[in-house]
């Protein structure tokens, strides 16, 4: 009784936390093989695995290889009601104009357990690390370095104004998840909520930072595992 009555509190407060205030969107470096880095999905997911630890790495190229982004990652289960995960994902234009690095530790809580024979698992994580963003102004090109009859003169002002080139800030991030563990069973369904950028790191591109900061991304996930 006691561990349903803590399922139904932490899915109450996450739930509000997705609703409240005003949602927009927000991309972060993602990959379509999800199951590769579980952890950028919830960080609840972290050591949701068969086994003893896990090592993974992923690699995608987009846009005529214009874009590239890197990912690895690596788990550890305990028998401690505790799982570990390091999750590193690097995101970069080909011509070096822009890259965008994070880096997390993740913990995830897996002790709370409920069911006849507590095979139903409740798991609570929590994501800190951090995010680094950069670009180089000098590889790029603005509107203002077009010149009709000419084209493109690089030796023209940008007439823009930015604060930073480059910044690392604090991160974090957290989640809930539920999964079915019953042997022997053909279907089992699984599910979570998190949250990412919780911290809410200042944009470093504008000279406003008071009101540039990053949203914080909330993500929904549900299945059933056959």
């Amino acid at each position: 009784m006691k561990n349903l009555l803590t399922l139904k509190i932490c899915w109450m407060i996450l739930l509000a936390c997705v609703w409240w205030g005003t949602l927009s969107a927000q991309v972060d470096p993602h990959f379509s093989q999800y199951y590769i880095q579980p952890m950028t999905m919830n960080p609840a997911f972290t050591g949701a695995f068969d086994g003893d630890y896990r090592l993974s790495g992923i690699w995608r190229s987009q846009y005529g290889n214009t874009l590239n982004t890197r990912g690895i990652s690596a788990e550890k289960t305990t028998n401690k009601s505790a799982n570990l995960g390091f999750n590193l994902i690097n995101q970069v234009s080909s011509d070096g104009a822009y890259s965008f690095t994070n880096g997390y530790l993740s913990y995830a809580f897996t002790g709370v357990r409920f069911g006849r024979n507590e095979d139903h698992f409740l798991v609570m994580a929590m994501q800190v690390g951090f995010i680094s963003r950069k670009f180089d102004i000098n590889k790029m090109q603005f509107g203002s370095q077009w010149v009709s009859g000419v084209g493109f003169d690089p030796s023209g002002n940008s007439n823009e104004t930015f604060l930073k080139p480059q910044v690392t800030s604090f991160d974090a991030g957290a989640g809930i998840a539920y999964y079915d563990a019953t042997p022997n069973q053909t279907t089992s369904f699984f599910g979570g909520i998190s949250a990412f950028h919780i911290t809410r790191p200042v944009n470093p591109f504008l000279s406003d930072q008071t009101q540039s900061r990053l949203d914080i991304r909330y993500s929904v996930q549900a299945g059933v595992r056959i």
